[in-house]
C-alpha cells in the first residue's frame, strides 16, 4: 500500500501539481486540498502518513494544526516556507521558499514506500 500524503496548499497551482507529480513518482498517494475544511475532513476520515502545510496558508494552517494533534494518528508534518513559531505538533522538515522540488523529492525518497 502507498503511503498517504495530504498537502494543504491554499492558492498555488504550480505547487499543488509539482508536489503531486514528484511525490507520486516516488510511490506516494498524494491528495492536495486548498481549504482548511477539506484538510480537516481528510484528516478525520482517512489515515495520513504525511501532512504538508504551506506558509501561504499559515492563517488557515494554524486552524488545521490546532486540530491535527487529535486526528493525525502519527502523521509526520512537513512545512513549505517559514513554519510558525507557535505550534502544537513537531515538524519533521521545513523547506524554504522558493521551493526546490528536487530537495523535497530527495527528502521524501528516504521515506518512499517499499514495494513488496
Amino acid at each position: 500500500m502507498n503511503d498517504e500524503v495530504l498537502a494543504f496548499v491554499e492558492n498555488n497551482i504550480a505547487t499543488r501539481l509539482l508536489l503531486a507529480s514528484h511525490l507520486g513518482a516516488l510511490g506516494f498517494h498524494v491528495t492536495v486540498v486548498s481549504s482548511p475544511r477539506a484538510a480537516l475532513s481528510h484528516l478525520t476520515s482517512r489515515r495520513v502518513d504525511w501532512l504538508i502545510l504551506e506558509e501561504a496558508a499559515v492563517e488557515h494552517a494554524q486552524e488545521v494544526l490546532g486540530n491535527v494533534a487529535k486526528h493525525r494518528h502519527g502523521a509526520r508534518i512537513v512545512w513549505l516556507g517559514g513554519a510558525p513559531r507557535q505550534r502544537r505538533v513537531p515538524v519533521e522538515a521545513t523547506f524554504a521558499t522558493p521551493l526546490r522540488y528536487d530537495e523535497i523529492a530527495q527528502f521524501f525518497s528516504g521515506w518512499a514506500p517499499r514495494v513488496t
